[in-house]
């Protein structure tokens, strides 16, 4: 499955379906706390915003910044998970169930930033599976570790998909 991204291009990455308003509060958490963290030290990075119904505060983030991409509904995420820089940050904090946006993001190969709610259900554990921070700065600071190395992207990235498989 191809890549909509430059080879290279570091990516954050948020699924969901934003009818759901747990995932519009997360998704405009990431445009207003996280990325604007993460860009001001890598203004090379991308923030995409996958899913159905994404909300007006989105849609108007997107038409600012030419860096965050609004898909709407996609026929297959995986083509947004993929990227060989893409790390999934999932700044989740209230709703329920099991977390299939970490699930897809693990069996695809890309490591996992999430909140303690974010990953509930998941049996992820801190820095082998996933980086799990609530503070949005720190967040931002854990992405920005992994595109700075290399080991630890990879590292996570297969003991999250060996999980996952398990």
């Amino acid at each position: 499955i191809a890549s909509p991204y430059e080879q290279g291009t570091p990516v954050l990455v948020y699924c969901g379906d934003y009818a759901f308003a747990p995932n519009t509060k997360s998704a405009e958490m990431l445009i207003a706390h996280v990325f604007p963290r993460v860009a001001a030290k890598r203004p090379d990075c991308r923030c995409v915003l996958v899913g159905h119904r994404p909300s007006a505060r989105m849609r108007r983030a997107a038409k600012r910044d030419s860096r965050i991409l609004v898909t709407g509904y996609v026929h297959d995420v995986r083509p947004y998970l993929t990227a060989d820089h893409a790390v999934a940050a999932t700044p989740i904090s209230h709703g329920g169930g099991m977390r299939l946006k970490v699930l897809e993001a693990m069996a695809c190969g890309i490591p996992v930033v999430s909140t303690r709610k974010g990953v509930e259900g998941v049996d992820a554990v801190h820095g082998v599976h996933a980086l799990i921070t609530d503070d949005p700065a720190a967040m931002a600071e854990q992405v920005l570790r992994l595109w700075a190395d290399d080991g630890l992207y990879r590292s996570l990235a297969d003991e999250a998909l060996a999980l996952v498989q398990e």
